[in-house]
């Protein structure tokens, strides 16, 4: 295989931390990121757990949570996952979808963020 004595970046040498240690820091960056939106979100809602009458309501701000973490993660590189997880030959399928959750980003973000925003129709 060409790209094994190619690649700068070798998981044997050691230069794969060169490129994988950025990344993990940006990544940790967005995850503290999408925690500080969630806990506005919940303020927001205030979630109350003490009456039972609410479960209605709780339901409802939880599903916003998760709506609001999905939309959120590929803003915040949520695919970079799967390329920590591409590291060698062994891991193809971590590559495939990198590759093309990646190059289905714009679009997700289109849908998500224009062709569902009652504001632009």
């Amino acid at each position: 295989n060409n790209t094994i004595s190619n690649c700068w970046i070798s998981t044997e040498k050691g230069t794969i931390w060169v490129f994988v240690v950025p990344i993990m820091i940006i990544m940790l960056i967005n995850i503290i990121f999408l925690i500080m939106v969630l806990v506005v979100i919940c303020r927001k809602h205030r979630i109350n757990q003490t009456h039972p009458k609410n479960f209605k309501d709780n339901v409802t701000t939880v599903m916003s949570f998760l709506k609001s973490t999905i939309l959120l993660l590929p803003l915040l590189g949520g695919t970079w996952i799967f390329g920590l997880l591409s590291i060698n030959q062994y891991t193809l399928v971590f590559t495939w979808l990198f590759t093309i959750l990646n190059s289905l980003q714009g679009l997700f973000i289109f849908i998500c963020y224009v062709l569902r925003d009652k504001k632009v129709w």
